[in-house]
């Protein structure tokens, strides 16, 4: 995505998400909140969501949401509208269509 949002004259932003710390609204008799990866450790599902909402509240110029048919991340699109951010969704058709830019 950075390389691409480079070639067409935009300035980029590197930030990266936490997996593996839980979030302040965590519900600590919850487990379930946390999915299990193949070496059975754990990771906090909604580590994303977090990067997404503090990049928009940071000031992001524009959202780029690339979605699939099961990811739509109508959440996060909802909060950007919402903090007046314009937000241009990607459609890509499967999981498996993923750029690596």
């Amino acid at each position: 995505m950075a390389c691409w949002a480079r070639s067409a004259g935009l300035t980029t932003e590197g930030h990266t998400t936490d997996w593996d710390t839980c979030g302040p609204d965590c519900p600590t008799d919850a487990p379930e909140h946390r999915m299990r990866r193949k070496d059975r450790t754990t990771f906090y599902r909604n580590a994303a969501c977090r990067l997404n909402r503090q990049m928009i509240d940071r000031g992001a110029d524009l959202v780029i949401a690339v979605t699939t048919p099961n990811r739509r991340f109508a959440t996060d699109i909802r909060y950007a509208h919402a903090a007046q951010i314009p937000v241009r969704e990607v459609h890509v058709p499967d999981a498996s269509s993923k750029s690596t830019g």
